[in-house]
């Protein structure tokens, strides 16, 4: 989505899909976000971004990945949906495009970690754990306390080897008592 005075720039983008908003930028993003979006750029300030996305947001499950790339094309922001939204890829990827640098502040990303709640995605495995679980093991896992992964068919195949304290289990058998906590 990008206000009409930019319009201009994109012309040449092969992305059918992006949309150009006559007069406030405000309203027909409004109108985008009612239906459902994946993936979403801004060409603004993320102080605006976040002023614009912000009445659509319901929580991190279901939230599009939202980047902001300033006027200038020097950054790609993730905003929102850094993880499960995609907009950590999503900003790698357009600042890649564009020339410009990537800025991305999730926790685990910044420590260089995988995240918790993507682990096995790319092998088409889905977190069966309540929420609250996960943010208990995303939490050990950048604090540096020991997490195990049970791994009922050791499919994993991580892109980078995993770090020391990501234990992978083929069940829970090789835990002690009192150590595991069910995720």
């Amino acid at each position: 989505m990008a206000p009409e005075r930019i319009a201009p720039l994109l012309a040449d983008l092969p992305n059918p899909r992006t949309t150009v908003a006559a007069g406030g930028l405000g309203p027909a993003l409004g109108a985008r976000l009612r239906r459902p979006v994946a993936q979403l750029i801004c060409l603004c300030s993320v102080g605006a971004a976040v002023r614009l996305v912000a009445p659509y947001l319901a929580d991190k499950a279901r939230d599009p990945g939202v980047v902001a790339v300033d006027e200038a094309g020097r950054f790609a922001v993730a905003v929102a949906g850094g993880h499960l939204g995609g907009a950590n890829a999503w900003a790698e990827a357009v600042a890649r495009r564009l020339g410009a640098t990537p800025v991305i502040t999730t926790a685990s990303d910044s420590a260089g970690l995988p995240a918790v709640d993507l682990l096995g995605r790319e092998q088409g495995w889905r977190v069966a754990a309540p929420r609250a679980a996960l943010r208990r093991a995303a939490a050990a896992l950048v604090n540096g306390e020991p997490v195990a992964l049970v791994e009922a068919d050791a499919t994993w195949r991580p892109p980078a080897p995993p770090p020391a304290n990501l234990h992978r289990l083929p069940g829970l058998e090789g835990l002690g008592a009192g150590q595991a906590v069910q995720v």
